[in-house]
């Protein structure tokens, strides 16, 4: 949100509320939790996540304060992996190996400014350690997870062994968050995402169920390279598809998916409203959909869990991604994000935009 304007009446209370109990929820050690029902808790990438989230906020104090203990809890755990000769970069949490969407999404968090309380967050040689590791996951049609050189070690955390290589594969994901973290030394990035983008306007990952979840982080990141020249219009012709895309899926299909839907439609909807200021019809839309966020707020202020994560099974191999997710059901599990830290950070900054 820009500096000065504050949400709209209908959406303060809700931002205020969801902000504490958001805020409430970093532990001692600064770090958030979640998507731990039958599966180990993610600490790094849930933190990086939320912290991300939370970065247009940071005039906060109370917010401040809670991303400098974010980011130090990220820097030191980065450090601990070094030692222990775990490599560059952070992952879902300790016990598995670095990944390129996770150390994306850390790197952004730990912000452009490059500083905490005045001193340097990454020194030049380490931050360019970590944008090799990300590069060393790219790929001619974008950027894996994991890479070949961590795949030992995913595999063995997995249980896949050699094959297949399921989790080795491209994602619209890891290239969305890649594509602003490497921007201004891999432009390319932004064209490959574009080019993951399906008929319909959506994007769809190989670990998220839902593609209103995958297609808002990838408009997220085409709107940060707008301002690239050759990347502008096709960026925003892409950012506008998805959001006709997000107006047109209807109140049953909100109800049948939960408030996760809600969240990332109003994300898709705020990045094709900035897109094109003039399209009259995403703003109605926008202004229905916010409308009903609030209204799905639990009263402690957080969001009911409904962000459905997709662990593969040891047989799940290279998605084929022209099917629809219910096609591949037997390929994974489904974890959601029971802590309510992801969900409920993604609706604070979807309320704190103002389009």
């Amino acid at each position: 949100m820009e500096k000065g304007q504050r949400p709209k009446p209908i959406r303060e209370p809700s931002l205020e509320s969801g902000l504490t109990w958001l805020l409430s929820q970093q532990t001692r050690g600064g770090w958030w939790l979640d998507f731990g029902e039958g599966f180990p808790p993610s600490d790094e990438y849930t933190t990086a996540f939320v912290l991300h989230q939370l970065l247009p906020l940071t005039g906060r104090p109370e917010v401040a304060i809670a991303i400098e203990r974010g980011r130090e809890a990220l820097l030191a755990r980065e450090a601990v992996r070094r030692r222990f000769g775990k490599g560059a970069g952070w992952g879902w949490s300790m016990g598995y190996p670095s990944d390129a969407d996770t150390t994306a999404i850390a790197l952004l968090a730990l912000g452009s400014s490059g500083e905490l309380d005045g001193q340097e967050l990454l020194a030049e040689e380490r931050r360019q350690t970590l944008h090799d590791f990300l590069y060393r996951h790219r790929q001619p049609g974008g950027v894996g997870v994991y890479s070949s050189e961590t795949r030992a070690a995913i595999n063995a955390v997995t249980g896949c062994g050699d094959e297949p290589d399921g989790f080795l594969s491209v994602t619209a994901c890891s290239t969305a968050s890649g594509a602003i973290a490497l921007q201004s030394v891999d432009p390319g990035l932004a064209a490959a995402l574009i080019a993951l983008q399906g008929d319909k306007g959506t994007w769809i990952d190989y670990y998220w169920r839902d593609e209103a979840l995958t297609t808002a982080l990838a408009c997220q990141a085409l709107f940060a390279v707008c301002a690239t020249p050759s990347l502008a219009e096709s960026a925003k012709s892409a950012i506008k598809r998805a959001g006709s895309w997000a107006a047109s899926q209807g109140s049953g299909h909100l109800a049948s998916h939960g408030v996760s839907l809600t969240i990332w439609l109003i994300r898709i909807l705020q990045y094709a409203a900035l897109a094109d200021p003039a399209d009259c019809a995403v703003r109605s839309v926008l202004e229905t959909r916010m409308a009903s966020l609030v209204a799905e707020q639990l009263p402690d202020g957080s969001w009911p869990p409904s962000a459905r994560l997709a662990v593969p099974f040891p047989w799940a191999g290279f998605p084929d991604y022209a099917e629809p997710f219910e096609a591949r059901e037997t390929l994974f599990a489904t974890c959601v994000d029971d802590g309510r830290a992801f969900s409920t950070a993604a609706a604070v900054a979807a309320l704190d935009v103002l389009v």
